[in-house]
Parts: C-alpha cells; structure tokens; sequence
C-alpha cells in the first residue's frame, strides 16, 4: 500500500494528504487531478507547482512528479528517493543509504503517468531508467 498526496496551487501553501490507498486508485487519482488547469492557476498567481507525490509505507521509496510551463504543453520535474543496502567500513559492514538520483526535468505527461505506476508496480530498475538524469 502507497501514500499519496497533492499539493495543489492556491493563494496559501496547501497540501491535500489522501492517506493509504490501492495501486489503481492512486493511478485513477493521478489521472483525475486537473493538470492543465492547477498550471494556469501556478502561473497566475506565481507560486508552487502543482505536485502529486507517492510514498510506499513499507520502503520508505517516495516519488513526486511536479508540473510546470505551459498549460496546453506543460512538463513535469520528478524526484525519487529510495533506501539501499550498502558496505560500510570498507566492506567491514552493511547499513542502509537513502538514495537519490539526479532526476529528469522534462517529464511528458503520459511519463510522469508511466513513473507512478512503475513506483506502485515496484519496478525499481524501469522507474530509475525514466526518471534519472543522463
């Protein structure tokens, strides 16, 4: 089960958190929300970007993908972020890292879409592919 929330654009600084929810309701949320029309609105009055984050409850892994530009041809900067196992000491030991790649910011729409649902598909490898910076 995965968090989402969004942070949509307004006169104040406003975060709407949906709590828990399925894979397909949150991909089903994603597709609902108003793209177009949260950009006009950033635009106008200048301040965030619409957001749309999910969190794996389990992981820790996060994901957000943010809207910007145009509202008829805006693109998405993305951040994902992921705990790894890694060597510690010299490979004396093993801890976890969190993770954080150099991510993309030029998203399309139907990619920003295909990076949520490689995160709830928990296909790690194709989410890293899509999202990091070359």
């Amino acid at each position: 089960m995965a968090n989402y929330r969004y942070n949509g654009t307004s006169e104040i600084d406003e975060v709407e958190d949906r709590g828990v929810a399925s894979s397909s309701e949150i991909e089903a949320a994603f597709h609902a929300f108003d793209w177009p029309g949260e950009v006009k609105n950033a635009n106008r009055i200048e301040r965030c970007s619409p957001t749309f984050s999910v969190q794996d409850v389990d992981s820790g892994r996060e994901l957000w993908v943010s809207a910007h530009g145009d509202p008829t041809s805006f693109i998405f900067v993305s951040h994902y972020s992921y705990i790894k196992r890694v060597e510690k000491w010299f490979g004396l030991s093993e801890g976890d890292a969190h993770r954080s790649p150099n991510c993309r910011q030029d998203l399309s729409l139907g990619e920003a879409s295909e990076a949520v649902r490689f995160f709830l598909a928990e296909r790690h490898e194709e989410l890293l592919a899509l999202v990091s910076a070359a």
